[in-house]
């Protein structure tokens, strides 16, 4: 029986995904991509153009996904609190699952390594923030009114603060700390 690979593009991605968002975006050589992709340079750049297309194609795979488990446990939640906090149920279930690979977000990383990223980049950076922001916002609204923004605000801080645990280690349960802090502000709305 003959296995059949997984055409040059897919397994780019798939290298990059593994590489960029573990190593860093800085820290791993296009040769590196390219042998654990085994293919070459030159397809590397008639598929992606560059490094940089590369990872901003990785990325925009990346919120896909995020954006898809996210929408899931907002639409299992069945109150209003539990849809603010679905960003931390749904945070365990894209680390937990096949999907991630990062040492912690590889959009804060990609920010943190590049100070001026190329426009493709910046464009799915851009989304990422713009995402979290909206959301939030909007799922804060029922709970706080006219102080929805003051909410958002404060659970973006907590789920960008759970993010950069899982650098230092510590707490060691970041996102349930996260969430039942989150839990907590958001019930001080409600008063």
């Amino acid at each position: 029986m003959m296995v059949t690979r997984a055409p040059a593009r897919t397994r780019l991605l798939r290298a990059a995904d593994r590489l960029l968002f573990t190593r860093g975006v800085q820290a791993t050589p296009v040769d590196d991509l390219l042998r654990e992709a085994e293919t070459s340079a030159a397809t590397l750049y008639a598929q992606f153009g560059s490094k940089d297309g590369l990872l901003a194609e990785a990325l925009e795979g990346r919120l896909a996904n995020w954006q898809a488990v996210w929408d899931a446990h907002i639409a299992e939640a069945s109150d209003d609190t539990s849809r603010l906090l679905a960003i931390f149920d749904a945070l365990l279930a894209y680390r937990d699952g096949e999907r991630v690979s990062a040492r912690w977000c590889a959009f804060l990383a990609t920010a943190s390594e590049i100070s001026n990223p190329p426009k493709p980049v910046r464009t799915v950076l851009d989304a990422d923030s713009a995402l979290l922001r909206k959301r939030l916002l909007h799922l804060s609204r029922p709970l706080a009114g006219d102080r929805a923004a003051e909410l958002a605000d404060a659970v973006e801080l907590m789920y960008s603060g759970v993010l950069a645990s899982f650098l230092r280690g510590d707490p060691a349960d970041p996102i349930s700390v996260g969430r039942r802090s989150a839990e907590a502000l958001a019930a001080s709305y409600r008063s």
